[in-house]
């Protein structure tokens, strides 16, 4: 049996964890797809599709992860996150 998941008719959501296949947007331009999971990532629009992140272009989809992935990367690097290094795990 299918996963709720495995009904989209886009590419698989990137984000993790992974959410199955996205669903493409009907008359939209330039084509563009959202993933359903992401309700999560702020608030919903008029249209029903969530702000933020769950939008993606369906043409060039590869490049837009690569280039989110190195964003979020950069942002990482320059957190300033304490360094934990000396912790001790029990």
């Amino acid at each position: 049996m299918a996963k709720r998941e495995d009904f989209g008719n886009g590419d698989v959501c990137p984000l993790f964890p992974d959410h199955g296949r996205m669903y493409v947007i009907k008359d939209s331009d330039p084509k563009k797809q959202y993933c359903p999971h992401q309700v999560h990532d702020g608030g919903v629009r008029t249209s029903g599709i969530p702000a933020s992140r769950a939008m993606w272009p369906l043409y060039g989809f590869e490049d837009t992860v690569k280039t989110y992935m190195a964003r979020l990367d950069k942002a990482i690097r320059e957190s300033a996150l304490p360094d934990l290094s000396d912790v001790e795990v029990l």
